[in-house]
């Protein structure tokens, strides 16, 4: 009869184990990766003005930016199971660049304004690159690399 005797066995399963308690903070991490790829992309891809717009007594909304030095990128959310964030501009947004969902989604007045689906074309253009940030973020965390 063979006799086999294994080492180290113990504290493999216990990393296994860490592993599976860590496996929502590499998630997040890993979306947190993939968000910075897209925010990029998105700042290249949206429209800019000949100058931004500087706060008067009037208007004081205004912070002197163009709205593509603004993008802002929100926290991971956990919904349904799944995680995501929220980069950019929705259509409720109330901030400085409120105007950007028009550029974007067009108005009932000007339903094609002249960059319309800029966000859209910046997420596919941008899709390989996130899921490859997302992926080597993952495979660090996993692999201790």
């Amino acid at each position: 009869m063979a006799e086999l005797e294994v080492f180290g066995i113990e504290e493999w399963i216990r990393e296994l184990e860490n592993l599976g308690q860590d496996v929502p903070k590499i998630t997040k991490e890993s979306l947190k990766a993939g968000a910075g790829v897209f925010k990029q992309k998105l700042e290249f891809n949206s429209p800019v003005g000949p100058e931004p717009n500087q706060p008067t007594p009037k208007q004081p909304w205004w912070d002197g930016k163009h709205a593509k030095d603004a993008i802002e990128e929100g926290k991971v959310i956990k919904k349904g199971g799944a995680y995501y964030i929220d980069i950019g501009w929705d259509k409720a947004d109330r901030s400085a660049h409120f105007y950007m969902k028009f550029q974007n989604w067009g108005t009932s007045k000007n339903p094609n304004p002249p960059h319309k689906g800029f966000a859209e074309k910046a997420l596919v253009q941008s899709e390989k690159e996130v899921l490859q940030a997302m992926e080597r973020e993952f495979m660090r965390r996993v692999t201790g690399r």
